[in-house]
């Protein structure tokens, strides 16, 4: 007598969840003008990467969300005022900051303050404690930025150069900054002046970057229309 074969039932395999992107409530109407801002400020830039990169980077640079759909409505003026900065309209930056921020001062000084620090901390960290410290997909653009600061023949933007940058745009030679950067700036400076120092800064950086000249990203301040935009009676409150 034949013995029958019974058939062994495979275990079913356990489905696998897909990680859950994070969604915020920023909506349609407030994320389609943010891409075209996004994709304007991406062509004056010219990072050298995808541009869904670029504004993902950017995105986590200004607000700490990993992309525009993980943003909250309250993101919405941050980052329009983010992406008008990267593309030289640091008018209509201004426009943005002052209606959805309060403190605008410290607010923009703090961003100042910390570009400037990731700036130098890039310049002086070693290959190692990049790739330690860096998501995969960035490592290759940041150890490039890297490289480029330390080929530059003035190597990266320093503190002393802020200064200098400062001093010209509130037309005073003799003011100084505290170690407190961003209170500082905050108490020295107005609004409309933070966001002019912030969006020199930026351009400088880019240069020393390795993320083209500055001269081409500026070219926007250079219309006509800028510059009667921009006051030449504005002065810096006094300390």
């Amino acid at each position: 007598m034949k013995a029958t074969k019974t058939a062994t039932k495979k275990p079913a395999r356990k489905a696998v969840a897909k990680p859950v992107k994070p969604r915020g409530n920023i909506s349609p109407e407030e994320i389609q003008p943010l891409i075209m801002a996004a994709r304007e400020a991406y062509g004056i830039q010219d990072p050298c990467v995808t541009f869904d990169e670029w504004r993902g980077e950017q995105v986590m640079e200004a607000v700490n969300r990993p992309g525009i759909t993980a943003c909250d409505h309250v993101h919405f003026c941050d980052l329009m005022a983010h992406f008008k900065i990267a593309a030289g309209k640091e008018d209509e930056a201004l426009h943005w900051l002052l209606k959805g921020g309060k403190n605008t001062e410290r607010q923009i000084a703090w961003s100042i303050a910390n570009t400037l620090a990731a700036h130098l901390t890039l310049a002086h960290s070693t290959v190692e404690s990049i790739a330690a410290n860096t998501a995969p997909r960035r490592l290759k653009r940041l150890l490039a930025a890297r490289e480029a600061i330390l080929d530059h023949p003035e190597g990266p933007v320093t503190y002393d150069y802020l200064v200098s940058i400062v001093r010209d745009k509130t037309r005073r030679p003799d003011l100084t900054l505290s170690t407190d950067l961003a209170a500082s700036l905050a108490d020295r400076c107005t609004a409309g002046q933070l966001a002019q120092i912030r969006f020199t800064l930026v351009n400088r950086i880019a240069e020393r970057e390795g993320r083209g000249l500055a001269s081409t990203r500026n070219r926007s301040q250079n219309t006509d229309a800028a510059k009667a935009r921009r006051s030449p009676h504005e002065t810096a409150p006094r300390f």
